[in-house]
């Protein structure tokens, strides 16, 4: 850890939370104002601040075939490209939403310029797949697949497994995605799998979360600001209460039904089904 430390700068430090925020508004503000110099400037301020990060996922690939400060750049660009997709207003970390981004970087570099022959990237993504899929198909059946159905298990075509089957075998002894780090089992692809959620559950949620700011931008002010200061702010009953000038807790929860009746019934009638 410490040669990568040294090349990521350890003078520079992690930003907090609000510092990471407010860099990551102000980076969106310049790119809707069209300031070029702005957006550089920041998108390097970031990426400095956030070198200790990527230096730390770069260290554990250390050994499979590159430099650790070629890791370290590649992974660099892979924050840098999670920067220009990133939105601080869907309230996430930018540093955990760019960890995915950097490790794809840095194990899709591995795999391209690792090795002695060249194997492009989608083929030995289907290499896995096949390895995986044969795998699962032993400890099922006791016995090998055969390839109708490794085509169904991994929905490549017979053409496809050919190919991807040789392009393994051409590659020969490498770093594997599937070899095991350490006595619990864990593997290479469990240290770069997203630990979020699925994408389909961010975006219902993403759709929840829009539905729900439509339905609050209709309600009264101070209803409104109850329904924000419990949900969005987590502040308790009595705090709400102390903001709205003195309402008691009973009062505050009144509110708050009146509130999510009111929402709830603006949804029925926009044809959104509420669940319990």
């Amino acid at each position: 850890m410490g040669e990568a430390l040294r090349y990521a700068g350890i003078r520079h430090p992690v930003l907090t939370a609000a510092e990471e925020r407010a860099a990551c508004e102000a980076l969106v503000a310049a790119r809707a104002a069209g300031d070029g110099p702005e957006v550089e400037r920041l998108r390097g301020h970031l990426l400095t601040h956030n070198l200790r990060l990527i230096a730390r996922h770069a260290q554990r690939f250390a050994g499979r075939g590159l430099p650790v400060e070629d890791l370290i750049g590649e992974g660099s660009a892979g924050f840098l490209r999670a920067l220009d997709d990133f939105d601080p207003s869907r309230g996430w970390r930018l540093s955990t939403y760019a960890s995915w981004w950097v490790r794809h970087a840095i194990h899709r570099a591995i795999d391209d310029k690792s090795r002695a022959v060249r194997v492009p990237v989608h083929m030995l993504d289907a290499h896995h797949r096949i390895r995986r899929a044969t795998e699962a198909a032993r400890t099922r059946a006791g016995r090998e697949p055969t390839a109708e159905e490794l085509s169904n298990a991994t929905g490549l075509s017979q053409d496809k497994l050919t190919k991807a089957t040789a392009a393994g075998i051409a590659a020969g002894p490498t770093f594997s995605l599937d070899r095991t780090i350490d006595g619990d089992g864990a593997t290479f692809l469990d240290c770069i799998r997203d630990p979020g959620p699925p994408a389909d559950e961010i975006i219902e949620t993403d759709r929840r979360e829009a539905l729900a700011r439509q339905l609050m931008a209709g309600l009264p002010e101070r209803l409104r600001t109850v329904i924000r200061q419990r949900f969005n702010e987590g502040r308790t009953l009595e705090e709400v209460g102390a903001a709205l000038g003195g309402y008691s807790r009973e009062r505050v929860r009144q509110l708050q039904v009146e509130a999510l009746a009111a929402m709830a019934a603006e949804a029925r009638r926009r044809g959104f089904a509420i669940g319990g």
